[in-house]
């Protein structure tokens, strides 16, 4: 999946899949109410999951509106990881 083939869901779970260049993935499920990013889960390919529900790294937090977590994600200003 890429980026830009993304349906960012308004209502509901978005899922974003991001592979860095160790061939690893990471998958992320963005839980939007009312266009407002209230949760995100971090799943790794090792197996690793995380419920982010206040602090996706050291300078985003939630809740967020979904036009500003898009734009974060496609410009890959968070930091997961």
């Amino acid at each position: 999946m890429k980026k830009n083939d993304i349906i960012w869901n308004a209502d509901g779970w978005t899922i974003v899949d991001i592979a860095d260049g160790a061939a690893h993935r990471l998958e992320l499920s963005a839980l939007a109410e009312g266009g407002v990013v209230v949760e995100v889960r971090r799943r790794h390919s090792r197996g690793e999951e995380e419920v982010l529900k206040k602090k996706l790294d050291d300078t985003h937090t939630l809740p967020m509106p979904l036009a500003d977590f898009k734009k974060a994600i496609e410009n890959g200003e968070i930091k997961f990881k």
